[in-house]
């Protein structure tokens, strides 16, 4: 498989994981999974970027229409992923005490840099 189609598939694979992850935890309730509310849309865009990976021919490059399509899917996981983290820092710095404990946790950062990477991957490794 191409170097170019690895790097998005392992930057799908990591976005379609991290909807799993805890993306907040709260004191007293614990961590709240991506899969409780919008992380289910980072998963399609994730599973939408991996087929645009495997589909065609997995010795050369992704097409332009494969790339861009990569690309799109992970500007939407990235901006949800920026979205979140803005609610989220609006809810923390509350003046409610209970909400000032939580914090963000690993699988939203990880829908960030997952995202961020899908859309890099596709320009930066194209030889061949």
């Amino acid at each position: 498989m191409h170097a170019q189609r690895v790097g998005v598939s392992l930057s799908a694979g990591a976005g379609m994981l991290s909807t799993f992850l805890p993306w907040v935890s709260l004191p007293l309730v614990g961590s709240i999974a991506g899969t409780k509310g919008d992380g289910w849309f980072s998963f399609g865009f994730c599973v939408v970027a991996l087929l645009a990976a495997l589909g065609g021919d997995r010795s050369r490059t992704m097409g332009a229409g494969s790339a861009l399509l990569a690309m799109v899917m992970g500007a939407l996981s990235a901006a949800l992923a920026v979205w979140k983290f803005v609610d989220l820092h609006s809810a923390i710095s509350d003046d409610n005490p209970f909400a000032r404990a939580a914090s963000i946790g690993p699988g939203l950062y990880l829908l960030a840099i997952a995202g961020f990477a899908l859309i890099l991957l596709p320009l930066m490794v194209r030889q061949r």
